[in-house]
């Protein structure tokens, strides 16, 4: 079984909090179902998270920015439409392995990032 751990250092904003277990939770959706985001990193994306774990494993950086996305984390401001595309479809087939409460908060982000809120 997996464990998401969240980094101390942004448990004192709770909705901040939020959004890293909600990220954290579907990268591990994305490792466990072997999804792959097709989309291209933009150079802004690739600098900014140069130096971090995900710089040199294309996959993992993939799906850290898909997920942040995904969850409307601000630190990816340039979403490209194929990087939406791929975050939607992470949250709605995420949502074919959620309970009742967590399909309502997937849909909500897909609605939000699809534009339909």
């Amino acid at each position: 079984m997996a464990r998401i751990v969240i980094n101390p250092d942004v448990m004192s904003d709770r909705r901040a909090a939020l959004t890293v277990a909600w990220n954290e939770a579907l990268r591990y959706w994305m490792e466990e179902t072997g999804f792959e985001p097709k989309a291209e990193p933009t150079p802004r994306q690739r600098d900014f998270l140069a130096g971090t774990a995900y710089e040199e494993d294309e996959l993992m950086l993939r799906r850290t920015i898909t997920a942040r996305i995904a969850t409307l984390d601000s630190s990816v401001t340039d979403a490209t439409p194929e990087q939406v595309a791929d975050a939607l479809e992470v949250l709605n087939g995420a949502a074919e392995w959620a309970d009742e409460g967590e399909k309502e908060t997937l849909a909500r982000l897909a609605g939000i990032i699809g534009g339909e809120e």
